[in-house]
Formats: C-alpha cells, sequence, structure tokens
C-alpha cells in the first residue's frame, strides 16, 4: 500500500497527488490519497474511493492531537510508504510524527528560500521560519527527499549535504485536469488561438517582462492570455490596459478552464526571474504547445532549442521567439509531444523511482 499525502486544497499540487493516484492505479500498485475535505480538485470515478477525505489543521503544534489522530488514521491502512506530495506545514508535521513507524517519501518542491514575493508582511516571515524549521526536522524524519528537476536536485544537495545519499529525482509529468472544457467567459469575444501565461502570479513570475515585451512586439499575430490569480502591481496593470491584444484573468483557473487554455494556445511564456522547476511546462508538451522561457536553470533544462521552445537572455530575444513561435508552432507541437513521451511520462518515471527506492 503506497499512501499519498497533501496537506494543499487546490492548484497543481492538488493535481499532482490525484495523477499520482491515478497513475499508481494504472500500474495495479495498491494506493490511497489523502486530501483537505475542501481540495478543489476534478477526481477521476475511477480513483474516487481511493481518495479520503480529512479536517486540515492549522497549527505550529507538532504534538497537537488533531494531527496525532491524523497519524493514526494514516497507519490504520498500513502503509508500505506514505510519500508527501508537498513540504507545507502539515506535511510536514505529520512526516515528523510518523518517524520510524513507516518509510516516507517528503517532496521538496523549492530546495532554496521562498521565491521574490510581492507579500512580504512579518506575520509571513514569521510563518515561512517556522514552516521551514519544521520542514528541517521532517528531512531527518523522512527515508526519501523527492526532487522535480535537476536543478532543484543540484541546489538541494548544496544546501544540504548531509541528506544526498536519500535525495531521488523524479520528473515531472502533466497534472491531470478535467477531461471536459470550458471557455473561460472573459474570452468570450477572444479568439481561439492565443499566446499563453498560465499560474499563480507574482514577483519571481516576470509578468511585467512578458506585458512590456510583447506590447512592443511589432508583427503580432497572436494575441496574449494572462490566466491565474495573483498580483500585478500598478504599472503591469496600466501598461496591460493600453494594449488591446492583451487580456488578465486574475482569478483561481478551474480545472476545466485549465484544459480548454492548453487546447487553444499557440506558446506557452514563462518570463520567470526565479525558478527551481515548472509543472506547466509539462503540460505544455502534452497539449504538444511550445514554450518561451527566461534563461533560469529550472526552466532551460526541460528546453529543446528551436525544437520544443526558444529560451530568452535579454528583453530583446523575446521579440524573434515572438516571431519564430508564430512561424513554427505547428511543427514545434509535434516535438513538443515526443519530447513529453520520452522523458515525461508519468508511468515511466514513477515505476522507475519506486525500484530505486527499493
Amino acid at each position: 500500500m503506497i499512501t499519498i499525502f497533501s496537506s494543499n486544497v487546490d492548484g497543481g499540487v492538488v493535481q499532482f497527488a490525484i495523477q499520482m493516484v491515478t497513475t499508481l492505479t494504472d500500474l495495479h500498485e495498491e494506493c490511497i490519497c489523502y486530501l483537505p475535505e475542501n481540495a478543489k480538485a476534478y477526481i477521476p470515478e475511477s480513483i474516487g474511493d481511493r481518495i479520503v477525505g480529512y479536517s486540515k489543521v492549522k497549527t505550529f503544534f507538532s504534538r497537537d492531537e488533531r494531527i496525532l489522530k491524523i497519524a493514526e488514521r494514516v497507519l490504520e491502512d498500513k502503509p508500505e510508504i506514505v510519500w508527501y506530495i508537498d513540504s507545507s506545514l502539515l506535511s510536514s508535521q505529520l512526516c515528523c510524527c510518523l518517524k520510524d513507524r513507516v518509510k516516507q517519501f517528503i517532496t521538496i518542491h523549492d530546495p532554496a528560500n521562498d521565491h521574490p514575493s510581492y507579500d512580504k508582511s512579518i506575520k509571513n516571515w514569521v510563518k515561512s521560519v517556522l514552516i521551514h524549521a519544521v520542514r528541517k526536522d521532517a528531512l531527518k524524519s523522512c527515508y526519501e527527499i523527492i526532487l522535480l528537476s535537476p536543478e532543484s536536485l543540484r541546489v538541494f544537495n548544496e544546501l544540504y549535504p548531509q541528506y544526498s545519499q536519500k535525495t531521488q529525482l523524479f520528473t515531472l509529468g502533466a497534472h491531470l485536469v478535467s477531461e471536459n472544457e470550458k471557455k473561460p467567459p472573459e474570452l468570450i469575444d477572444f479568439p481561439d488561438e492565443f499566446f499563453l501565461f498560465f499560474g499563480r502570479v507574482d514577483k519571481y513570475k516576470g509578468v511585467g517582462t512578458l506585458i512590456s515585451t510583447y506590447s512592443s512586439w511589432k508583427r503580432k499575430k497572436f494575441r496574449l492570455v494572462l490566466a491565474g490569480k495573483g498580483v500585478y502591481t500598478p504599472s503591469e496593470i496600466e501598461d496591460a490596459a493600453k494594449c488591446k491584444d492583451i487580456k488578465i484573468i486574475n482569478r483561481y483557473i478551474e480545472d476545466e478552464e485549465q484544459a480548454w487554455l492548453f487546447s487553444h494556445a499557440v506558446c506557452l511564456v514563462l518570463p520567470y526571474i526565479e525558478a527551481s522547476q515548472s509543472g506547466i511546462i509539462p503540460i505544455a508538451y502534452k497539449y504538444g504547445v511550445p514554450v518561451i522561457v527566461s534563461n533560469i536553470n529550472g526552466l532551460t533544462q526541460y528546453v529543446d532549442q528551436d525544437r520544443t521552445g526558444f529560451v530568452c537572455t535579454e528583453n530583446g530575444d523575446y521579440s524573434s521567439a515572438y516571431d519564430s513561435v508564430s512561424a513554427h508552432y505547428k511543427e514545434m507541437s509535434d516535438y513538443c509531444k515526443q519530447y513529453y513521451s520520452e522523458t515525461m511520462e508519468w508511468e515511466n518515471n514513477i515505476k522507475k523511482l519506486l525500484e530505486e527506492c527499493q
């Protein structure tokens, strides 16, 4: 029995957890998945009986009685492995509670410090410090530490060389989204082919670079959609408003809407200023969507230049990349699908990881 556990309530991590259960089921592995009761996600009927909802606990006291009850409930399933899909506070606390009682894997999405953000309140700073302290205890308690890209693995092993013997690389595939598609209402009068930015918006995502380089692009063939909830600066909002070809959808994107966006995108643009890896690139490749990315190791490691996408070192590179992808996106689509099947298929990567962790 493999138990998948997540303390996230929405977004890519929840989709990651559900995809893991779906793939393990396809591999005929006995498995179960714990998600918060209020988690927002599309759950296929085929795994509905494998999802267990629990009441999420928010406390900095790791021996809280409510956390101990969750720990005992997890052990009732007699799992051989408990795999935490995230290392957020509750997942790390549970890992500490189950130390030496079951083999545990913990997934680290961002091995270094938190990404640059617009939210730098004292409250969030204190919260971040406490979460990282608990996570360090979880690293001591687990059997394997899972990193999601070569860059993340490199950074983690530099920061925590004492754990290098129990780190494993696991390449992300495309997170499961709805089999149904729904066009976002904001795009009712928008063309059905466009450039796409997708994901939570924050300082490190570099959306200002995207808005400015797209606005100044002289040979616009496609419009631009930025989809995902987050924070835009006043200047970013003002610059986007000046360009009639830009549409911002600043809210949570439903799974059906995500499916529609990727099935109609010409390319995905990720102008990040920092990244450990991207769970968005595999989704793009699964749909046959090429990418345009900034020259950041966490992104470029998954780009075959001129075939699956383009890497931009300077702002001036974006215009030529926009031109190139506009002219060749249909041919590039086949390369993207081939790249995905060769390097990002879930079944192959999960089987490889489980074999290496025996």
